[in-house]
């Protein structure tokens, strides 16, 4: 296969991007109204962690997110409501079409996407047929700072998922932990993996990744 390269810039936060304060007088779906929001559709520049930061206790209640993963797919998560503090999500949204509050919230919430807690790439199917396999995965942090490293699954891209190939997939770090912190790195791969990514939990605005999958080609 062809060498597979992604060049990523991590998006900025926008912690109200997604959704600005507002509260419910009951269960009911949050008002979609931030900078991000076009169309009823909050769009991140990149798959994110999304945050929700409450100045009450919400603690009780869920905040139910839906929309799409890295690679397009529809995904939703439920999240415990903040006590006076933030939340995050561990599914990395492209895009957000709803956000469902099972009861009245207490203060008001805002909701939106944190670089600082992370982002993906989109997930790239690679040749496991291929015998040797001889995959490499390298990693470079073209510009500034961030904690990042690279992920594989066994999983197939094209099997059947209760949400999303993103989602339940079962992802492993590959050599290159996401908190290694340095500057460049690569992983070999010697074994059949169907898919890989590169997963980043700490970012800046001017963070600049490079990612490329490569393997040597038979014949």
């Amino acid at each position: 296969m062809r060498p597979q390269v992604i060049t990523t810039t991590a998006p900025s936060d926008d912690l109200n991007g997604i959704a600005e304060d507002q509260t419910t007088g009951a269960a009911g779906d949050l008002t979609l109204d931030g900078a991000l929001v076009s169309g009823g559709v909050a769009t991140m520049g990149m798959p994110q962690i999304v945050s929700i930061e409450g100045s009450g206790n919400n603690a009780s209640i869920t905040f139910t997110v839906t929309g799409t993963d890295q690679d397009g797919q529809t995904v939703s998560e439920v999240i415990t409501g903040p006590n006076n503090s933030t939340v995050t999500s561990t599914v990395y949204f492209k895009t957000v079409t709803q956000i469902a509050a099972s009861a009245a919230v207490t203060g008001n919430v805002e909701v939106g996407p944190a670089a600082s807690d992370g982002f993906s790439t989109v997930s790239v199917p690679v040749n496991w047929r291929q015998s040797p396999f001889d995959g490499h995965h390298f990693l470079e942090l073209v510009t500034s700072t961030a904690t990042f490293g690279n992920q594989y699954t066994v999983d197939d891209p094209e099997g059947s998922y209760t949400t999303s190939f993103g989602v339940d997939a079962a992802w492993f770090d590959g050599g290159l932990d996401p908190d290694s912190n340095a500057a460049t790195g690569s992983a070999v791969l010697d074994k059949p993996v169907r898919a890989v990514r590169t997963k980043c939990t700490t970012a800046t605005s001017t963070t600049v990744l490079k990612s490329t999958w490569i393997q040597g080609q038979n014949g």
